[in-house]
């Protein structure tokens, strides 16, 4: 394969935006990528911003049963205490059944976060 700027001249790389051959004259190195003209090298980086970003919103996204777990587990401590702090007989059982349910939805969340995790591909 021969450079597309200079046709006697070997290509030692391919540019990584448009997949033309570049020659030691015309290479151009943006982070680490191969790229023939400037234009490619910026393509080359916003798309480089883009995988970043995607990468990291994945990463908030694998997480949020963890929070919501935690969440779950903090509001429904927190119901179990306003019922204790309080000695109403009618408040009590409700604010307890409630603190229950949410400790145990916050256990379920919790437990499908855990199984996400161990069925990820490593």
């Amino acid at each position: 394969m021969n450079c597309f700027s200079h046709s006697d001249q070997v290509a030692l790389a391919m540019c990584k935006h448009c997949g033309i051959g570049v020659c030691a004259k015309c290479m151009l190195r943006s982070n680490g990528a191969t790229a023939c003209s400037d234009d490619c090298a910026a393509e080359i980086a916003v798309a480089r911003d883009v995988a970043r970003f995607v990468e990291s919103a994945m990463r908030l996204q694998n997480e949020a049963p963890r929070f919501i777990a935690v969440f779950l587990f903090v509001c429904g401590g927190g119901l179990i205490a306003f019922g204790a702090a309080f000695d109403d007989a009618e408040l009590l059982p409700l604010t307890w059944g409630f603190g229950a349910l949410f400790i145990l939805f916050g256990a379920a969340a919790y437990w499908v976060w855990r199984r996400h995790v161990r069925s990820r591909p490593t």
